[in-house]
């Protein structure tokens, strides 16, 4: 909020424009936890303008409670009580330790990279998704909004796998089939477990 920004920045109000050091400003401003960017200008006569990129939430990590995380792996400030965020969810991953500028582990990154490549190549298929999990063997099982049907992809090849998946969905939808679970993790081939 711009009170956070204006108390990172730390007592501007009465200052003489060019008695603030820009730098200092903008060092303390890009260690608050939502910060992406942030740009610290004088604009005379009296004016010091500070403009701010936010971290966006890109999925919710399951770890004790929902973390959301960005992009790039970096966990952001626990919600607050009654947020909602309409976003995937990453499970069978941890943090060691949840300091302030604490990341996803290494082996978090294919997962978060095929998230990001699968909704900029299908998105209409990535939000019927409600969780990515991964296993201590990096297999990853894909969780369908509906129903909670599980998709196994194995641990190679998931964006390819994925158009063999969307290729089922549309099948199962015309036949108005439902399934207990989707399998693909074997080549050039997809096992579905009927729903009882």
């Amino acid at each position: 909020s711009e009170s956070e920004v204006r108390a990172a920045a730390q007592a501007l109000l009465g200052r003489r424009i060019f008695g603030v050091d820009l730098d200092s400003v903008q060092e303390r401003v890009a260690a608050m936890p939502y910060v992406m960017e942030v740009r610290v200008a004088r604009a005379f006569p009296s004016t010091i303008q500070i403009a701010v990129v936010e971290k966006q939430p890109f999925a919710l990590l399951n770890d004790r409670g929902m973390l959301p995380v960005d992009v790039e792996g970096a966990v952001m400030p626990r919600l607050k009580a009654g947020a909602k965020l309409d976003l995937p969810v990453i499970s069978g991953i941890q943090i060691a330790k949840r300091t302030t500028n604490a990341k996803l582990p290494e082996r978090a990154r294919p997962v978060l990279d095929f998230m990001r490549e699968m909704n900029e190549a299908n998105a209409l298929l990535y939000q019927q998704i409600s969780e990515f999990h991964v296993d201590a063997k990096m297999n990853l099982t894909l969780f369908l909004m509906r129903e909670g049907t599980p998709v196994y992809l194995g641990k190679e090849d998931w964006l390819e796998k994925c158009g063999r998946l969307q290729s089922v969905l549309r099948q199962l939808e015309m036949r108005a089939e439902r399934v207990a679970a989707i399998d693909l993790r074997f080549e050039n081939q997809v096992v579905t477990k009927p729903a009882a």
